[in-house]
């Protein structure tokens, strides 16, 4: 996509005020700021246990009734559990936010959420658990789909792709607070990580003063002219094979990315000896790095004049830099180093995604498609644990992170491969475009 593309797309949205609802307009930064503060609890099925993951299985395999060793080969799995069910409940929850509307969904699976993710303070049963984690995916799912859905309701295109973008910064963020808070929170007693399910509690008042239901007939609003290089047809049908393409991205980047907070507390115990604190820190420093150019994507996108392509393959080279040093590091500092460039490489993932799907897909098909995205982040994630684990068991820690580094940087040079394709036909359409990339 060429700089005056860019600068010609967002110029007529200049003139549009971001919300056409006067119940948005009058608390429009409240409103913003309650959908990224819901959106963050994305993160806190696995952030707010994976630091506590070595002392849950410590004390649930010592148990005289549990069955030891057979709980131990299923503890890898326990943090992808409500992926699972994200992924089975993501498009029945979109199902019923036509039905039922956004906020009663909302609201119910934030109680829902509070009552699941919380209970692990308590149970002494470890299947009575492993119940809850799946429970805890179906709220998980039933908040994401109508939050991503009342983007769409609220916001005129222009501000609707920066709320997507600062929608996974602000994933990141918590991701970083709750890291961190839970590795302290570990060091003490595993069964007070699970105290941060319930910091939803804070936003129930927010959801029901700010995210009124949006009236169905006023969703879409006037939007700017596309690029017609990346296919959009807002009219149109679904562009299927795109959009089965960026799943196919998405599922593979948490497969991927994925390895980190599964293998790392166990690594960082039993091979270096470090406390549950620093594992937090370094899942947290993970987590920062991606949160940052998240914040940064469409800055990053814009200066390097790329289009979605060109993301992927720059995303991905940066990865596989970064899992390469990983492999490779001699001590706790340089592993560090190597998660922040690999956070640094995914963090441009996600946005560009959702944002590729806002300009392909039609405005009455969104939500679904968005929906969809939400079920392929989260196979990736269910995914992650199998590929890890038979990885690790044969080739250790470091040789894994060196086979993701090697799949990282194919798919960039795949990527970088389909950019070709795209831009040679467009060459010879905007050949004498001022400014052109292509």
């Amino acid at each position: 996509m060429s700089a005056s593309t860019l600068s010609a797309s967002a110029q007529p949205a200049l003139s549009l005020p971001a919300t056409t609802d006067p119940r948005i307009a009058q608390h429009e930064a409240w409103t913003k700021f309650t959908i990224l503060a819901a959106s963050a609890l994305a993160i806190l099925p696995s952030a707010a246990v994976a630091p506590a993951l070595p002392a849950l299985q410590a004390y649930f395999t010592a148990l005289p009734d549990s069955t030891g060793s057979h709980w131990a080969q299923w503890f890898p799995f326990f943090l992808s559990l409500p992926s699972l069910a994200i992924l089975l409940g993501s498009v029945p929850a979109g199902y019923l936010s036509d039905r039922w509307g956004r906020r009663p969904l909302l609201l119910g699976s934030l109680l829902l959420f509070i009552g699941s993710g919380s209970a692990g303070m308590f149970l002494t049963q470890l299947p009575w658990l492993f119940a809850t984690r799946i429970t805890l995916g179906f709220a998980v799912a039933g908040a994401m789909t109508p939050l991503i859905a009342l983007v769409g309701d609220y916001f005129n295109d222009r501000t609707r792709a920066v709320l997507l973008g600062w929608q996974s910064g602000s994933i990141g963020l918590a991701g970083v607070l709750v890291s961190g808070a839970s590795g302290v929170l570990a060091d003490w007693n595993w069964r007070f990580c699970f105290a941060l399910y319930s910091i939803p509690l804070l936003l129930l008042p927010l959801v029901w003063w700010y995210l009124p239901e949006p009236d169905v007939q006023k969703r879409d609003l006037p939007a700017p002219a596309s690029d017609p290089s990346q296919g959009s047809d807002r009219r149109g049908s679904v562009p299927w094979k795109t959009l089965i393409t960026i799943y196919g991205i998405e599922t593979l980047h948490m497969v991927c990315l994925f390895v980190t907070p599964v293998q790392l507390p166990f690594y960082f115990q039993q091979r270096l000896g470090l406390p549950a604190i620093l594992s937090g820190s370094a899942i947290g420093a993970l987590s920062l790095t991606q949160a940052i150019t998240s914040l940064l994507y469409n800055q990053v996108r814009q200066r390097l004049q790329l289009n979605f392509w060109g993301i992927v393959g720059l995303a991905f080279g940066l990865a596989s830099l970064g899992s390469s040093v990983i492999a490779i590091a001699p001590n706790a500092v340089v592993f560090l180093c190597g998660l922040g460039v690999t956070g640094c490489g995914f963090g441009l993932l996600y946005p560009n995604s959702k944002l590729w799907i806002t300009e392909i897909v039609p405005q009455a098909s969104r939500g679904r498609a968005l929906g969809g995205l939400v079920a392929a982040f989260d196979l990736g994630v269910f995914l992650s644990p199998f590929f890890s684990q038979s990885l690790v068991q044969f080739w250790g820690l470091p040789l894994t992170y060196e086979a993701v580094s090697l799949a990282l940087v194919s798919l960039g040079s795949v990527s970088l491969f389909q950019l070709q394709a795209v831009s040679r036909p467009q060459s010879s359409a905007h050949l004498s475009a001022p400014g052109s990339d292509n």
